[in-house]
């Protein structure tokens, strides 16, 4: 339990530092991510630009410490948009049934039959290109799957025994979903919630890496690893350390999520 308990909070420290990059990138970036120095660009790593310059000679570690806010905003953004959806459409599956259960949980099967950055691709297309229109799209690809596991958790808490006496009392339809029914499955919701943020992190910067979330002026990490792999023979740190920090920032939160999993399970 105490080596449970540690690892709990090592993953919190984890995500508890990649939030304050995120926060205070103001005051920890010592340059301007969008100051360009082309005179200088490629240039090694020196003790004022620790990771060195980028093809335009901008600061490599200013940019990515900016990447940082611009990513894990959007996919927060993502996931509270993917949430209060599947809250919504897995709420009312798992608590109407019927056909309102059949005909949703089958509109959910045909998106998820679909690969979620293809949905994502196609509301952009209709919603158009920009930094929220590319979280929005995010976040729809992944509210069907959340919609999918909160009905799934709602199933199993509508068979309690409490649920019937409650019904037997008169509780309406809603009173019942907000009151007993929701929060008695949020132990379950609360760890899956941390899996659909990972999930919109990997989406959000491959939405990045292709180059239709807005303008490339706006530093975030899948942009920096698409910008930079042409260069990993001169210069590979422009893609390699932004691609390190998505790989430790999704790692952190799955890790997380598997021990909210052990916690509240």
């Amino acid at each position: 339990m105490k080596t449970f308990h540690l690892v709990r909070l090592f993953w919190l420290a984890c995500l508890s530092s990649l939030i304050a990059l995120a926060l205070f990138a103001p005051c920890l970036a010592s340059f301007d991510p969008l100051y360009a120095d082309p005179l200088n660009q490629f240039a090694p790593p020196v003790r004022e630009h620790p990771l060195g310059l980028d093809q335009l000679g901008r600061d490599v570690l200013s940019r990515v410490i900016w990447g940082a806010r611009s990513s894990l905003l959007a996919a927060a953004l993502s996931t509270v948009f993917a949430i209060g959806l599947g809250l919504a459409i897995g709420g009312a599956a798992g608590l109407l049934g019927g056909w309102v259960e059949g005909f949703l949980m089958r509109s959910v099967d045909i998106l998820l039959a679909f690969p979620g950055l293809l949905l994502a691709l196609v509301a952009i297309t209709i919603l158009g290109d920009g930094w929220w229109q590319a979280a929005i799209a995010v976040g729809l690809s992944l509210a069907p799957l959340y919609a999918r596991l909160v009905r799934a958790a709602m199933l199993s808490v509508r068979e309690e025994l409490f649920i019937e006496a409650v019904y037997a009392l008169g509780s309406s339809h809603w009173r019942m979903l907000w009151c007993h029914l929701l929060p008695n499955a949020m132990r379950q919701l609360t760890a899956m919630a941390t899996v659909v943020y990972a999930w919109a992190l990997m989406n959000g910067a491959a939405l990045d890496f292709l180059g239709v979330t807005g303008s490339p002026s706006i530093p975030s990490w899948g942009r920096m690893i698409s910008e930079g792999r042409a260069f990993l023979n001169i210069a590979p740190l422009i893609a390699v350390v932004p691609g390190v920090m998505l790989t430790f920032s999704v790692v952190a939160v799955m890790g997380l999520s598997d021990s909210l999993q052990v916690r509240l399970g």
